[in-house]
């Protein structure tokens, strides 16, 4: 497996608060036919406001079209008590060129309290710059709720996601619409995306692709 990574290390730093590190350090385990079947991921938060460290592990299956998943969260420390633990089940279906089209998540936490996110995704027919670049692969195989344009990257690119968490209370939508935003190369890669932003409509966002030999 030369070419997948095993582990990562992510740290994010604030310029406006020297006392804040936000530190991820990731491993990634595969079956012999290249599939990510583990995820095991520590993260350490220094921050005044919500120090801590947490554990997550994913675990992943694989059968005909469907992907399933098992995401476990443990605090290891966290002396202000702002987080839970809980349990996430994921199932997705895939269309057959082994994109996600639909996939539905239950989250548990430990106190009992379930939430639910139930996403609907389309693509295009042309192939993904993103599935070529293993590291953008990460401890994300399944829509989050609320997944960004280059999180998840499939085998094509998407059109149209719909993502909605049931939290009991209240229910959170996201959309993203690429729907005639895509310019393309004459070998079917990305050229340039224009856009507006998703939280505001007033805002256009314009992602230019740039493609290197190797």
């Amino acid at each position: 497996m030369d070419t997948s990574p095993s582990k990562s290390v992510l740290v994010s730093t604030d310029p406006q608060d020297n006392s804040f590190t936000d530190t991820i350090i990731s491993y990634f385990t595969y079956n012999t036919a290249g599939q990510r079947i583990a995820d095991s991921v520590i993260e350490k938060l220094t921050d005044v406001f919500n120090p801590g460290t947490y554990k997550r592990i994913f675990n992943y299956q694989y059968a005909n079209n469907m992907i399933y998943g098992v995401e476990t969260a443990t605090e290891l420390y966290n002396p202000t008590g702002g987080t839970e633990d809980y349990t996430r089940r994921d199932t997705a279906q895939l269309d057959a060129k082994g994109n996600i089209i639909s996939s539905r998540g239950k989250t548990i936490l430990n106190s009992g309290v379930i939430y639910t996110t139930v996403s609907n995704i389309t693509y295009d027919d042309k192939p993904s710059p993103f599935k070529k670049l293993s590291n953008f692969k990460t401890f994300q195989i399944f829509p989050s709720g609320e997944t960004l344009p280059f999180e998840m990257p499939q085998n094509n690119n998407r059109l149209h996601t719909v993502e909605a968490t049931d939290y009991g209370y209240s229910i959170y939508n996201y959309e993203t619409d690429y729907t005639g935003k895509y310019t393309y190369n004459s070998n079917g890669y990305l050229a340039h995306i224009i856009s507006t932003d998703p939280s505001d409509p007033n805002i256009t966002e314009k992602a230019i692709f740039v493609y290197k030999m190797l």
